[in-house]
């Protein structure tokens, strides 16, 4: 059984490169396409699909630095907030104890801090757009 699947999967591999030969002695007189991308234009989307995708860009962009930060401040604040005793296995006292509510407020607050990037690029591109104008 694995032959002959390993045989169905040889042949449906191999088809379209048969089939492409044998296509090709058959049209040698057609011309042959340009299939060269063409660039895109300045019209050929509105400016709202631009600012979104460059929304998109700077909010996935800034979200493992948000998540950073938010982790080394949140446990940092946590640590001076209830002055943490270290235990045998921590580097750094008190950052191996958070609970799931912990977990949900950093990861509310990193994407918070990198929706808020995203936002203030984009008040400030509008900006620079209007000065330039």
């Amino acid at each position: 059984m694995k032959r002959f699947i390993s045989i169905l999967i040889l042949i449906s591999m191999l088809f379209p490169l048969m089939a492409q030969s044998s296509s090709s002695d058959s049209n040698k007189d057609e011309p042959i396409l340009d299939l060269t991308p063409v660039p895109y234009t300045d019209e050929e989307f509105p400016q709202w699909t631009k600012d979104l995708r460059r929304g998109e860009i700077i909010f996935f962009g800034s979200a493992p630095f948000s998540f950073l930060f938010t982790a080394v401040g949140y446990r940092s604040v946590k640590y001076a907030y209830n002055n943490i005793t270290a235990s045998a296995g921590d580097v750094v006292p008190g950052w191996n104890d958070l609970e799931q509510d912990d977990q949900k407020n950093m990861i509310y607050i990193g994407l918070g801090l990198s929706l808020t990037i995203a936002v203030i690029d984009f008040f400030l591109g509008k900006i620079q757009k209007e000065e330039n104008d």
